[in-house]
């Protein structure tokens, strides 16, 4: 966890690892640090500023960890919108206690006067339980009865909140799936435009993962045992593939790779197809299935042949 790890780095432009350290505290009162140092050629053990002289190997002839980041501010997507998000959780409880101020609100009664209790002389309601302002008068010509309420701000409330909302969307280059784009009859150019920053932040960080992952399978396959010596740079011809979670119109990918046959490649026109992810693989299949079928119908005997011939008239 990053919480309890840290990476070294030199100072050169590739950014090389220098060293990993991982570490936790003890449970005693001084709160001693204890951990590891991981060089690319031993590792130390270490309790607080005492270092263990004894190294222990590194098979791996590699700093054995590897760092997976979002951005070099290693912040997260959310990390940008959290002033935003305490605002607007700030506006929305001003408004519900506005809300509760308006259910205690309290009446107030003027120059009319009330029915009094014969024994205290005063008016029978409780007027600070029931909230009750109360002010008698001789006549009831002025008399006004109401409520005391201070100026309504609804709608600068209502528009901070939705402006708020809009702008951790933004900040977030996340689409707000409640827009009135996504559940109209949009176009699909129009809902990729949408979903266009998502997309650009996500191919990011893809790059990013493949990048980690590369040099993840650099340490794994430098040990010498999981590949030989001879095939320990083979994490170079390594390919990720990212399947993203994304709604598509099948109807619409079949007729583009059905055009776009005979015109490109069976591979490239098989890739127009969200729910094939490797066109490579596919082919071998069609391939594989049409041998199949090829074998299948050589070892059919001539009278047989014949037979699956009339079946297969009599079906049409």
């Amino acid at each position: 966890s990053p919480s309890h790890a840290f990476m070294v780095y030199d100072d050169t432009v590739n950014r090389e690892p220098l060293a990993f350290v991982r570490y936790h505290y003890d449970n005693s009162s001084d709160a001693t640090a204890k951990g590891t140092i991981y060089y690319a050629d031993a590792s130390y053990d270490f309790v607080g500023p005492a270092i263990n002289p004894e190294p222990t190997p590194n098979l791996y002839k590699l700093v054995p960890a590897v760092e997976f980041y979002e951005n070099e501010e290693r912040q997260g997507v959310f990390d940008g919108c959290i002033t935003l998000i305490n605002e607007l959780d700030r506006a929305l409880s001003q408004k519900a206690n506005q809300v509760e101020y308006f259910d205690n609100a309290y009446l107030y009664m003027f120059g009319i006067q009330m029915e009094k209790d014969k024994d205290t002389g005063k008016p029978k309601l409780d007027l600070k339980n029931d909230r009750f302002i109360y002010a008698p008068a001789d006549t009831a010509v002025n008399g006004k009865i109401g409520f005391v309420s201070k100026p309504d701000g609804d709608n600068m409330q209502e528009n901070l909140i939705n402006r708020l909302t809009e702008w951790i969307f933004q900040t977030a280059m996340i689409p707000n799936m409640n827009d009135q784009a996504f559940s109209g009859n949009s176009s699909g150019v129009a809902l990729q435009y949408k979903l266009l920053p998502m997309k650009n932040r996500a191919s990011n960080k893809e790059r990013k993962f493949v990048h980690s992952l590369r040099h993840l399978y650099q340490i794994i396959f430098s040990v010498g045992t999981v590949l030989p010596d001879s095939s320990k740079n083979k994490w170079q011809d390594l390919s990720f593939q990212f399947t993203r979670n994304m709604p598509a119109n099948i109807a619409d990918e079949v007729n583009s790779a059905v055009n776009a046959s005979g015109i490109v490649s069976k591979e490239t026109a098989l890739s127009l197809l969200s729910f094939i992810d490797d066109p490579k693989s596919e082919i071998n299949r069609m391939e594989k299935e049409k041998d199949e079928e090829m074998k299948r119908v050589s070892q059919l005997s001539p009278a047989a042949m014949d037979f699956q011939k009339v079946n297969s008239d009599d079906e049409k």
